[in-house]
């Protein structure tokens, strides 16, 4: 094999045997706080509970994979997370190795998947994501459409391109962008005849698994739960904030500037032809674009990933063309190009959060659970109830205890519910079925800092200390950082 027939199994080799420090991050990095709700939600599945008895914050697939996992076995300790992270992780580089090698070439392909699982190191995937499977879901629409406008008249690849972006939707609204992009792409590359019928197929392969999962839950009464948590509240109702906006100049300053750099290179005339003639280079793009919409709500880490993953296979295809021009005597550009690459990389680490590297070279000690697991262990029965405020999912996850109410946490989406469900905390507090509340009056630890400022959320809330300091007392010596009440 000559230099360039060797690279792209090198890079993937290499991409690939990044999985075992990939798995090792994750497990330093604990559960993480989305993840928490994914697995409690996903247990009360295997438990027996019904999806929507607890108030979600995403579609309902994330929470199917937990149950689903755990009925295979796993009880997704923190070992086992990390090596089922480690494991999507995996995926990803593979499948982007594949995807992208069908529908371009090698070279690009295999620096795709080097630059998407890089954007998984630093958008927060070594936590338990759906955004993971909103791209890969994602990407087996993207080969779909790019079959579908390179071969015309291949309806049936627009409906499939349509149904796996549907299937995508469901880890996460935010996955409509890809159907949007698909849409345009249609749109403007399009050129066989037929072009309503295939937006007609494009429409018919999203509508098909959105109506089966919609028909479901109406069956069980659940249909108007799927609406609000799926479409009405993650699309119009959460408010958008820029709480992490310093993310996109410090932790994630690296990928911002290499995508502007590789698409404004892309524009050099003796360039252009080689990136923007490709359908797949197009599509692409309008995937990655529109995705970046998303930012508009929140610009947490991994809210770009469905963008950053898709911007990645441009980024690839041109990092590829610059290297088929370099000559053996250029070969010192790439070198100093590698080097400004790594500087760029570590210049976002530290910038951000320098002590991320320790988690490479060392395993984090969970023992301080396990005295909370105890503790709550002693005061509620497992056929009791607990409300928790201070890390409440982490309370509830580890003592494998649940509320007597839909909410297991008090981030935005509580805060909406307990505006229109008014009297929900008092009946809660009067339930003799509750054991014990975590909740410190002086420090209430809410997760939606904006909770108090809605009157009827605000007014639960007073309800619910009154009813404990009526009801209930203070337990003696309870782990470091909590306050429990126990019922007299």
């Amino acid at each position: 094999m000559t230099r360039p027939e060797r690279l792209p199994s090198m890079i993937l080799v290499v991409a690939l045997l990044s999985t075992l420090p990939f798995g090792v991050v994750a497990y330093n990095s604990g559960y993480g706080y989305d993840a928490l709700e994914y697995l409690i939600i996903g247990r009360s599945l295997h438990d027996g509970f019904a999806l929507y008895d607890f108030v979600p914050s995403k579609s309902p697939g994330i929470y199917l994979l937990v149950a689903g996992l755990m009925g295979l076995g796993l009880d997704l300790s923190h070992g086992q997370l990390a090596a089922t992270i480690a494991a999507i992780y995996a995926a990803t580089v593979i499948a982007t190795f594949k995807a992208v090698k069908k529908v371009a070439d090698a070279g690009t392909a295999a620096f795709a998947c080097a630059l998407v699982g890089l954007c998984a190191w630093f958008m927060e995937l070594v936590f338990l994501q759906p955004t993971a499977f909103i791209y890969l879901f994602g990407l087996a629409g993207y080969v779909q459409c790019v079959r579908a406008l390179d071969a015309r008249g291949r309806f049936g690849a627009w409906f499939w391109c349509g149904f796996w972006i549907a299937i995508a939707m469901e880890f996460k609204t935010v996955a409509a962008f890809y159907g949007a992009a698909a849409l345009l792409a249609l749109l403007f590359y399009y050129e066989g005849k037929g072009r309503f019928l295939a937006i007609a197929s494009l429409a018919a392969g999203a509508l098909v698994p959105t109506l089966a999962v919609f028909l479901f839950f109406f069956a069980t009464s659940r249909g108007e739960a799927y609406v609000q948590w799926t479409f009405l509240f993650p699309l119009l109702e959460y408010p958008a904030n820029t709480d992490y906006i310093a993310k996109l100049y410090t932790k994630l300053l690296f990928f911002v500037v290499l995508f502007v750099v590789a698409i404004l290179y892309s524009l050099r005339p003796s360039v252009r032809g080689s990136v923007w003639q490709s359908n797949a280079m197009r599509v692409a793009f309008l995937f990655g674009a529109l995705s970046l919409a998303a930012l508009l709500k929140t610009q947490a880490s991994h809210y770009f990933y469905p963008a950053a993953a898709f911007l990645s296979i441009v980024t690839a295809r041109v990092l590829s063309f610059a290297l088929e021009q370099v000559t053996e005597k250029q070969m010192w550009r790439v070198l100093l190009a590698a080097i400004a690459t790594s500087g760029m990389l570590g210049a976002s680490v530290l910038l951000y959060q320098p002590t991320a590297v320790a988690r490479l070279v060392s395993l984090r000690n969970y023992a301080d659970e396990e005295l909370l697991r105890e503790y709550v262990a002693r005061h509620v029965q497992q056929s009791q109830r607990i409300i928790a405020l201070r890390n409440s999912t982490l309370v509830y996850w580890l003592t494998h205890r649940y509320p007597n109410i839909p909410l297991i946490n008090m981030d935005v989406q509580s805060t909406r519910y307990l505006a229109i469900n008014r009297g929900l905390l008092r009946a809660a507090h009067e339930d003799p079925s509750l054991a014990c509340v975590e909740i410190s009056p002086d420090n209430l630890a809410l997760e939606d800092p904006r909770l108090l400022q809605s009157p009827p959320a605000r007014e639960q809330m007073n309800e619910l200390e009154r009813g404990v300091e009526r009801g209930f007392v203070m337990t003696p010596r309870p782990p470091p950082g909590y306050v429990f009440w126990c019922r007299k």
